[in-house]
């Protein structure tokens, strides 16, 4: 498989700005040594618009009209053709999950398995929707990544959520009639609404119960409700993506978290469940019986899966058994389980998050344990 790579430049900096001479040897010797495993075939760098034969110019903006990337609408540095070895698998960096983790761990590696003409190639037919389930994958995957870090000092990277919904519209316009294109837009599209909301004013977690939804983008909420609409519309049995996206609709809907369709999304979540086959996704059903039907409910749900493999790093386990626990209670258990998720996650805010989770389990036992000390003390008195 052969693909193009184009390095973009920076929204402070112009194509035509040089990196250092340093830089430059070392790109060298790099792109030699790609050269020589036959993995690069061929790059170069781009004409500075300074230097470009035909320039169009909208006030002070400059844009080169000649060459390959005239349709482009952003800033490309460089270009590379590259080639995929068969079997090589292409991966984002991400093994992260949107809310938290509702994708299958299906979606955290993309395959390059043989050679294959581009996916809007209109004269190709064959093999169309493995080849278009794939491309979403890999969107979704950059989306995952900028919604929720895998790791590092970040919680949210929102230029990968931008950079994911551009090529997810991209694609609503070049696959018009497949429902999960739309709804996979649908769904960055709401995920997206949240991203202000999503962090306090020193970068800190906040979860979705406790946000701020006034800072909800609400153009995005409407554009993600009518991508939502027009994959209903073309019919046939809703995928994975369709259904992700109706149960982010119900929180979109939803004015204040009392007002959440919790039960819509137990149903959601199930039917989803029976797609993917998915453990992941089984504990976000589980997370949403709970809050359904109380934290008992999900508790029993939860505990059902600890002994899967899939799950056994996987922090949003311990977390949401945590989290369980703490509201039946049990706040020394649940202490334990925010303690082992902050040791699986590898992103140091999230880790914070948890700690300080386990610290006010803590605090409270204290409390508990001093207020019952008076009650006894006030007893042996009388």
């Amino acid at each position: 498989m052969r693909f193009l790579v184009m390095v973009k430049a920076t929204k402070d900096s112009e194509a035509g700005v040089m990196p250092s001479e340093q830089l430059l040897r070392e790109m060298g010797a790099y792109n030699e040594q790609l050269v020589k495993a036959g993995v690069l075939l061929a790059g170069e760098g781009l004409h500075p618009s300074s230097k470009g034969v035909r320039v169009r110019f909208a006030g002070t903006d400059r844009t080169v009209i000649d060459g390959p990337f005239t349709e482009t609408k952003e800033l490309v540095r460089a270009s590379g053709c590259c080639r995929c070895a068969r079997g090589k698998k292409l991966s984002s960096g991400s093994d992260a999950a949107p809310i938290p983790a509702t994708a299958s761990p299906r979606l955290r590696s993309a395959r390059c398995s043989r050679p294959r003409t581009s996916v809007i190639d209109p004269g190709v037919r064959s093999d169309c929707g493995a080849r278009l389930s794939a491309v979403l994958e890999v969107i979704y995957l950059v989306f995952n990544e900028g919604y929720s870090a895998t790791a590092g000092d970040d919680w949210i990277r929102p230029a990968l959520c931008e950079d994911a919904l551009r090529l997810g519209r991209v694609l609503a316009e070049l696959a018009p009639d497949d429902p999960e294109v739309h709804g996979l837009v649908a769904l960055m599209e709401i995920q997206s609404s949240r991203l202000r909301a999503r962090v306090g004013p020193a970068g800190e977690p906040v979860r979705l119960l406790d946000q701020n939804r006034v800072l909800w983008d609400r153009l995005l909420i409407r554009r993600g409700l009518a991508a939502l609409q027009r994959a209903e519309a073309i019919g046939g049995a809703a995928g994975p993506y369709v259904l992700q996206a109706a149960i982010a609709a119900c929180h979109a809907r939803a004015g204040t978290p009392q007002e959440t369709d919790w039960s819509r999304i137990t149903v959601l979540y199930a039917t989803l469940a029976q797609i993917t086959r998915s453990p992941i996704v089984s504990l976000n059903h589980a997370v949403a019986v709970g809050m359904a039907h109380g934290p008992q409910a999900g508790l029993e749900l939860v505990d059902a899966l600890i002994s899967d493999p899939a799950l056994t790093t996987y922090h949003y386990l311990p977390s949401a058994r945590g989290d369980f626990l703490e509201k039946l209670g049990r706040l020394g258990e649940a202490r334990a389980e925010f303690e082992r998720a902050a040791g699986l996650t590898k992103n140091a805010r999230e880790r914070a998050l948890l700690l300080d989770r386990a610290h006010m389990c803590a605090v409270e036992i204290e409390k508990r344990v001093i207020a019952l000390g008076g009650s006894a003390a006030r007893s042996g008195a009388g």
